[in-house]
């Protein structure tokens, strides 16, 4: 493929580029799928039909795919990642909390991460301001496809394309990225693509050394966090939806009278205003209605609810373990499969941070800093249980230093700073105390 993109002829490129972007579509079409899903629309029970006119068709949405999603994204990004250069190199460190600052990554962090949750991958844009300063940008990630040579598995091309208005028709504008410059084409009315003569300069350097347009991935499946449940809350709607049904149905039921004849429509209407029946000696009026099993109902929807939570590797927040006196090491347990799938998209995570970080230094205008001495920390947006970490903190004291003792602490994040405040109030406090002279005898 790379030999075919890297020709000059501009037919050779519109038809690699068509071929690239039919090619992706389905892919494209099943992440908008799952971003609208997740925002509880074109859900299966919103597509059931009734199967009388007169009968309940109750369409009950149950939002487990946002609760996974956000209780994913709460956990892992609820807490902004660290970044951190080592001490000592202060311009460097002065300019990444700017280049964080400005680019407000803290927020990008927790957009990206929740639509790699949601779509199973995520892309992100870096691009040069007016003021030739680097900028970072989120791309829906059914905009973007990545091109990649399979010797060393790196991205050798990348391809953004999107809906412009022309001349009151829409057509896809492509931005076609190599590893030095960036070259803009238009789709034409026959579905070839040409340069984009609204530009001055096409194509035109991106001013990096390395593709600008960063691929985000949730797993090396690049699955969905609610995906693999989706027949289960499916289910799940239609269960409650059902029942809601059987429940309004009621007011429709057939009304038995035994022993005797129906009575006229116009004793009816009377009936229904005096709130009374006549039924002759010996008969009887009932509701004809179906019996349901409530029991049966309710371990259905339990089973079905607990299925959800095991294998989306999320956490029910309604079970009673966490309303009960359970320790809070104890509850991390309840976790422990939303840390290992938390695990496998940090590294994620992490490995696409490094490229982004690769190609904005890439610029040059960054102070000369090795990408092995930035570190990205994530931490867990947790509930911390004071009372357990004072006993761990008094049992450990004196068998470990103080530095690695606070460092366990998760709301401490800098303990030599700690230990500096500490000494800065201890002699604070012994400056304050009043001298005690010997009294002669």
């Amino acid at each position: 493929m790379n030999s075919r993109i890297e020709a000059q002829n501009d037919i050779i490129k519109s038809r690699i580029i068509r071929d690239l972007i039919e090619e992706h579509e389905p892919r494209a079409a099943h992440m908008k799928d799952l971003y609208k899903r997740y925002k509880t629309e074109r859900l299966e029970i919103l597509k059931r039909q009734s199967l009388d006119n007169w009968a309940a068709n109750n369409k009950l949405i149950n939002a487990y795919r946002t609760d996974i999603i956000d209780q994913v994204v709460g956990y892992m990004y609820g807490e902004p990642i660290n970044y951190e250069l080592p001490e000592g190199d202060e311009t460097s460190r002065a300019w990444l909390n700017r280049f964080i600052r400005e680019n407000q990554l803290n927020d990008l962090d927790s957009i990206t991460g929740k639509r790699a949750s949601i779509c199973g991958e995520a892309a992100r844009l870096l691009y040069m301001n007016p003021r030739k300063e680097v900028r970072v940008m989120h791309i829906p990630p059914w905009e973007a496809i990545f091109i990649k040579d399979r010797s060393i598995d790196e991205v050798q091309y990348a391809l953004r394309y999107y809906p412009v208005t022309v001349s009151n028709r829409e057509r896809l504008r492509v931005e076609w990225y190599d590893q030095r410059q960036v070259a803009y084409f238009i789709q034409t009315d026959t579905g070839d693509y040409v340069l984009d003569d609204t530009e001055s300069m096409n194509p035109q350097p991106h001013m990096f050394g390395r593709v600008p347009l960063i691929q985000f991935v949730n797993n090396d499946e690049h699955m969905g966090d609610f995906e693999i449940v989706e027949p289960l809350i499916d289910a799940y709607d239609r269960l409650i939806s059902d029942a809601q049904n059987i429940l309004e149905d009621f007011r429709a039921a057939y009304m038995v009278f035994e022993g005797g004849e129906a009575p006229e429509p116009a004793d009816i209407d009377e009936m229904k205003r005096s709130r009374s029946i006549s039924a002759p000696p010996g008969g009887s009026v009932r509701y004809l209605t179906k019996d349901v099993n409530d029991q049966f109902l309710e371990n259905q929807k339990r089973t079905l609810q607990k299925n959800i939570y095991k294998f989306s590797q999320t956490v029910d927040m309604d079970d009673d373990a966490f309303h009960s006196a359970e320790s809070g090491e104890a509850r991390k347990w309840r976790l422990l499969a939303l840390e290992n799938k938390s695990i496998i998209k940090e590294r994620k995570f992490t490995q696409a941070l490094e490229e982004m970080f690769r190609v904005v230094f890439s610029f040059g205008q960054a102070p000369s800093v090795a990408l092995h001495e930035l570190t990205f920390d994530f931490r867990r947006n947790l509930p911390i249980d004071l009372q357990y970490l004072g006993d761990v903190a008094g049992k450990l004291k004196g068998i470990i230093s103080h530095e690695t003792l606070l460092s366990q602490m998760p709301f401490i994040e800098d303990p030599r700073l700690e230990i500096e405040k500490i000494n800065e109030e201890r002699e604070a406090m012994l400056a304050d105390m009043p001298d005690f002279e010997e009294e002669e005898g």
